[in-house]
């Protein structure tokens, strides 16, 4: 079940009237399609413009020859424009993005080289691996037991050889005092002062392989929990362009999450749960991101000229909203004639 701009749409959510065996109705010479509560699948990276309906077959309509023409329109009623091709392939995902373990959390793996001396870093993740005499709790850390994991908020230790811990490889940056952890081979946050948790961008230098491609369809999958009676939100965000993806988290026990995305930003693109107050916790494991090489086989692709060579759409009016919460209205119209096919969320 895909979920779009965090928001889950069956086909069942689907109202779809005046559909015969064609996918088609002929209604006074007009062909007509009527949708409500649709949340497409789209693609608007140069060279790979895709779309997808769930639970609407465009196949009826997918054809060499580009005889139908598709607009969508936002909420804003900005439009993109394209001619509908082939039907496209079966849903399928490219590789996943984050670096080995980094989004598995599995501490053995995750460790840096042990360190024993000097102070450490605020903002930066580790492990106790020896404790004497330091007193880790002055820096962060819940207790000073050898196997603890916290993030460091000062820096009154001296490392030594009696004291000693393992810096974590992973980026994840707490905001404010909130402790990042490992738990469990499960990442944990913990409000401690700052509602927005803790955040990770979404770029190579961080903990992924490749930086993203702008405007291409991602699909972000986790497993997420909160403390009981906590409901914690979960967001993709890119705040400079006003991109904000929220889904709330309520479940106490590991839940699946899918996110589908097209990126505004190549490297500036971060998660990061919200919302969060006194007492709340949320763990995070098994984060997946993918980018989407098909959309499914009752989806298209999309031609910017009637039987040319260039998969891309035709025109993207400015102010276009690739990520609109709101749902879109699409209308595909013949190119020959004036047969029209109308949808809406």
């Amino acid at each position: 079940m895909p979920t779009v701009n965090g928001i889950s749409k069956e086909p069942s959510n689907l109202t779809i009237n005046g559909i015969n065996s064609e996918g088609v109705s002929v209604n006074g010479g007009d062909i007509r399609l009527s949708v409500t509560g649709a949340h497409p699948l789209m693609c608007f990276d140069a060279g790979n413009a895709r779309f997808k309906c769930e639970g609407v077959d465009l196949s009826p309509f997918a054809r060499a020859d580009n005889d139908y023409i598709l607009t969508v329109k936002d909420s804003a009623d900005k439009a993109a424009t394209g001619l509908i091709d082939l039907p496209d392939s079966a849903l399928a995902l490219g590789a996943d993005l984050f670096d080995q373990y980094k989004g598995t959390f599995d501490l053995t793996n995750i460790r840096g080289s042990e360190r024993n001396s000097g102070n450490l870093t605020v903002g930066t993740i580790y492990e106790i691996s020896a404790q004497t005499d330091a007193v880790f709790t002055n820096d962060g850390a819940p207790n000073n037991d050898v196997g603890t994991t916290f993030t460091a908020t000062a820096t009154t230790v001296t490392l030594d050889a009696g004291d000693k811990v393992y810096p974590l490889t992973i980026r994840w940056n707490n905001y404010g005092t909130n402790q990042v952890s490992i738990d469990d081979n499960a990442l944990k946050i913990t409000y401690v002062d700052n509602a927005s948790g803790a955040l990770v961008y979404f770029r190579d230098s961080n903990d992924l392989s490749s930086n993203f491609t702008v405007n291409k369809l991602y699909k972000l999958t986790f497993k997420a929990k909160v403390g009981a009676g906590d409901t914690v939100n979960f967001k993709v965000e890119h705040p400079a362009s006003g991109f904000n993806i929220t889904t709330a988290i309520t479940e106490t026990s590991f839940t699946s999450k899918t996110i589908y995305f097209i990126s505004p930003h190549a490297t500036d693109v971060f998660i990061h749960p919200s919302s969060m107050g006194p007492g709340d916790i949320i763990w995070l494991d098994n984060i997946v991101l993918s980018p989407v090489t098909y959309v499914g086989i009752d989806g298209s692709t999309i031609m910017s000229t009637k039987n040319g060579s260039t998969q891309s759409w035709t025109d993207i009016e400015s102010g276009f909203n690739c990520n609109d919460s709101s749902g879109y209205t699409f209308e595909i119209t013949s190119v020959s004639s004036d047969l029209v096919v109308n949808g809406g969320d």
